[in-house]
């Protein structure tokens, strides 16, 4: 079996039994990826015309973004009453998500603002149900890596060396970028 077929299963099962291990590993992976490239456009002195200065702030900043997901939907390990617990903080996820929706969204519609609120009886819905948590992290793990990996195509596709060192990447992180900026939503 080829590499990408053995890419693209990996994907797949993980997706489709709800691995959050795995998913958080390919998010990681994912966002390790805009890193690299965002950085790989100063280290290769690519010349950005103006209206471009912003993009490489934006994105790290986007990267930055991810990271503190992936450790919120980890959760926070604290002692609470003698006993070691872990919770995820979901009212901060789900409002770095929206963050990161309306980034993607200013990157590429620059008058695009809008934010909203989450309300206690939100909070309660989601905390109620353990299900209800875990289908919510797995539903943000989707939406931001869809949202990374369309933004490291279009930064690809920007900039010449970003592109060179995309094709660096090792083919998995390639793979993933590429099938999570095909996946199409309803």
């Amino acid at each position: 079996m080829n590499d990408k077929i053995y890419n693209l299963l990996e994907i797949y099962f993980a997706h489709q039994n709800n691995d959050m291990s795995k998913r958080i590993d390919h998010f990681v992976s994912i966002s390790n990826s805009l890193f690299i490239l965002t950085q790989c456009l100063f280290d290769n002195n690519e010349k950005v015309k103006y209206f471009q200065l912003e993009l490489e702030g934006r994105l790290f900043r986007f990267g930055l973004a991810n990271q503190s997901l992936i450790n919120l939907i980890k959760g926070n390990h604290f002692t609470l009453i003698n006993e070691k617990v872990q919770i995820g903080d979901i009212f901060s996820i789900i409002s770095i998500t929206r963050m990161q929706i309306e980034s993607f969204l200013i990157m590429f519609y620059s008058n695009y603002a809008h934010s909203e609120h989450i309300s206690d009886r939100q909070y309660n819905s989601y905390c109620k149900m353990k299900k209800s948590i875990t289908d919510s992290y797995s539903l943000i793990i989707t939406i931001n890596t869809i949202l990374t990996s369309k933004l490291i195509l279009y930064f690809k596709d920007s900039f010449r060396s970003v592109e060179k060192n995309y094709l660096e990447l090792n083919s998995l992180d390639r793979d993933q970028i590429e099938f999570w900026n095909k996946v199409k939503t309803k």
